[in-house]
């Protein structure tokens, strides 16, 4: 049976006096093993992405590989690409895995560390996003924007190259996300599927949202032009987000409306709490 994770499975893998990635590594293939005899496909997977691999780094640059090949673009010449930046930026690494944590916890279809690594396109995106991202900011922005446009029709999945994006985020899902060229979303943040972080006009220079800490971003939602979305608020699903919403507050509707709302203890990023309690009876009335 495979184990379910907990907080500390991954924090665990890290603190071990084993190179914390390659430690990471034998704790996938470990999980893989354990459900082999069942899943005849997924030993396809654990040989080419774990058993011929010498580190974390490797299998992550062969998957992400496969899942974004498009002629004339092979897999090959993306495993070259994206080993090299593994092996100058090692920094891609340890943020991966602060997102494969995250992706873990917050799924409940997740039962292991080696399932959103192997097989959720959101977590995938968000990788070839932080490749696509190193070059961009390094100045090689043709092959930055190349990925992300191999990212965007392999997987549904649209962010320009120039997106600041911080750790810890996981993308529930990931289709039909946009996110724009000056949009900042910050560390630990969860977003669903279909939502767009987009400007409001062929204005140029800074014009996309910048999202803080926390946040919880729902299903459909689009969050237009240059404001700001305070940490650890909710924007519900379907809403129209035309103006900056306040630290801690909650913003639905069409166009949105912001209402304060009481967060104690876990941000809703990690709660993936979609309820708003307190909220209904206030539109019941409108």
């Amino acid at each position: 049976m495979n184990a379910v994770v907990t907080t500390s499975h991954l924090e665990t893998c890290l603190s071990q006096a084993q190179p914390p990635m390659t430690h990471l590594l034998e704790s996938m293939r470990a999980e893989l093993r354990a459900g082999e005899a069942r899943n005849q496909l997924v030993q396809k997977c654990l040989q080419r992405y774990f058993e011929h691999s010498d580190s974390i780094a490797d299998g992550l640059a062969v998957l992400l590989a496969d899942r974004l090949a498009l002629p004339p673009i092979s897999a090959e010449n993306l495993i070259d690409r994206f080993s090299q930046c593994y092996d100058e930026e090692p920094t891609l690494i340890e943020t991966m895995a602060g997102d494969l944590l995250s992706a873990a916890q917050r799924d409940p279809s997740s039962n292991g560390l080696y399932m959103p690594f192997l097989f959720h396109k959101g977590f995938h995106a968000l990788q070839a996003h932080r490749l696509a991202s190193c070059l961009w900011h390094k100045g090689q922005r043709d092959d930055a924007l190349l990925i992300s446009s191999l990212c965007a029709t392999r997987l549904s999945v649209d962010i320009h190259p120039g997106a600041r994006i911080g750790p810890g985020v996981f993308f529930d899902h990931g289709d039909g996300l946009v996110i724009g060229e000056t949009a900042v979303l910050g560390a630990g943040c969860t977003v669903l599927h279909g939502v767009t972080l987009g400007g409001t006009g062929k204005q140029r220079g800074d014009r996309h949202p910048k999202v803080g800490m926390g946040v919880l971003i729902g299903a459909h939602a689009c969050i237009l032009g240059n404001i700001h979305i305070g940490n650890y608020s909710r924007i519900g699903a379907g809403a129209v987000v035309l103006r900056s919403v306040p630290e801690r507050h909650l913003a639905v509707g069409t166009p949105a409306m912001n209402r304060p709302i009481s967060i104690l203890g876990d941000a809703p990023a990690e709660t993936l709490d979609h309820s708003y309690p307190g909220c209904v009876a206030d539109y019941d009335e409108l």
